[in-house]
């Protein structure tokens, strides 16, 4: 896989569009309506177009691990899609039979790809490690990821900090030594989760957003339950804070911290401060 300097736009683009399928892909496995040929035919292609394209974004990684993991994903999808064609061919309803129905719509949460039975985990596996292994394709430099951290200081000075925000803004283009800026998308995430920090509510999910111009990608985790927003712009405003994001799930390694934004009074004397942290992998 070529180096982030050199993967973009391509690269980039590639794993955009990745996620968008994964998006079209889980609402036609989640369907209520019958299982028929037509859609299990759209079912196959989005399958074959999301294997191919962490094949591609990951497979030529450094790490051995990871491209290990994508060849035997290519072989694992192979071998689901040899079965579920067989099934296919004897099917003679449509809307098709239980033994095909079986081979692609079942929730299940393998933890590697050889614990893969169904499509459905196939698309939730490569969604899942697409994700995580998304930071590979930023690294370093003004557009790697950053994270906002929420503090809130009680009366009696105790502090709660909140580490639930990453974010990347692909479309960043500030100075090396510029203050880290927070686009508007993330900073809505931040200031909801801020009102339930200051009315002692838990917060139990994470968020990780992606910035891409003028189209915004939020992935929420609530344990082990992911959401998947995207949120588009026809006609982008033109300040910098108002560009758009896309999240992700990675955990950073190191990070320095900066002061960056403000001070939001609540009941009593307690108070919440944003902070957002440049990270570098």
């Amino acid at each position: 896989m070529a180096g982030p300097a050199d993967a973009e736009p391509d690269t980039l683009s590639r794993f955009r569009a990745y996620n968008v399928v994964h998006a079209d892909l889980l609402n036609e496995i989640l369907d209520v309506a019958p299982l028929t040929r037509a859609r299990l035919e759209g079912i196959l292609e989005k399958t074959s177009r999301l294997v191919s394209d962490f094949a591609t974004l990951f497979g030529g990684s450094p790490d051995r691990a990871t491209g290990a993991e994508a060849d035997a994903l290519v072989r694992v999808h192979a071998g689901l899609r040899a079965r579920t064609l067989e099934a296919l061919g004897r099917a003679t309803t449509d809307p098709l039979p239980m033994d095909v129905c079986r081979l692609v719509q079942p929730f299940e949460d393998p933890q590697s790809p050889g614990e893969i039975r169904t499509f459905h985990g196939l698309k939730r596996y490569l969604h899942q490690r697409g994700l995580k292994l998304a930071f590979a394709l930023i690294g370093s430099g003004p557009k790697t990821t950053k994270t906002v951290d929420l503090a809130v200081v009680a009366p009696d000075r105790s502090i709660e900090v909140g580490r639930h925000i990453e974010f990347v803004d692909l479309e960043g283009t500030a100075a090396p030594d510029a203050a880290p800026a927070m686009p508007y998308p993330v900073r809505l995430v931040a200031d909801a989760f801020a009102r339930q920090m200051l009315h002692a509510q838990p917060v139990p999910s994470h968020v990780r957003v992606f910035c891409y111009g003028t189209e915004v990608h939020y992935f929420a985790r609530f344990r082990n339950h992911p959401a998947f927003i995207r949120i588009g712009l026809l006609a982008a405003p033109a300040r910098r804070d108002d560009r758009t994001c896309s999240t992700w799930a990675s955990a950073t390694t190191s990070s320095t911290s900066t002061r960056a934004s403000r001070s939001t009074p609540s009941a009593g004397s307690s108070s919440t401060s944003i902070s957002s942290s440049r990270s570098t992998p």
